[in-house]
């Protein structure tokens, strides 16, 4: 089904993405994010904030899906509906310097169909 679907394609376009800021590659992954991350936080931000949070994390041991959900129609911080496909991801995952952490990771589906990250966040458990 559509939900189905949605989820495993953006799981599928998660992986890539996560690996890039896996390597460092800060600029990068702002690059191949959505339209909506990128009015959000300019490329030099998205870059200090990422060095701040994943350098002292060390290198990434494990990560594994936990679960997703598909939304369409979120409602937005300002009271207005978002439109589109959009799926939560979140990985137990583990670093050199951090066990446990939760990564979740927001993708939303572009007008082009290509699914890309739309925010992502690291819980210390």
């Amino acid at each position: 089904d559509e939900a189905s679907d949605a989820k495993t394609s953006a799981a599928a376009a998660a992986e890539p993405w996560l690996k890039i800021i896996d390597d460092g590659h800060y600029a990068t992954s702002w690059e191949n994010a959505s339209q909506g991350f990128k009015s959000h936080v300019t490329s030099e931000q998205w870059q200090g904030m990422s060095k701040q949070v994943r350098s002292p994390l060390g290198k990434c041991l494990d990560r594994k899906l936990s679960y997703s959900s598909y939304h369409s129609g979120l409602p937005k911080a300002d009271g207005k509906e978002a439109q589109g496909e959009n799926v939560t991801l979140h990985y137990v995952t583990s670093f050199e310097n951090m066990k446990t952490a939760t990564e979740t990771v927001y993708f939303t589906k572009d007008p082009d169909g290509a699914w890309k990250a739309d925010a992502y966040v690291i819980l210390r458990e």
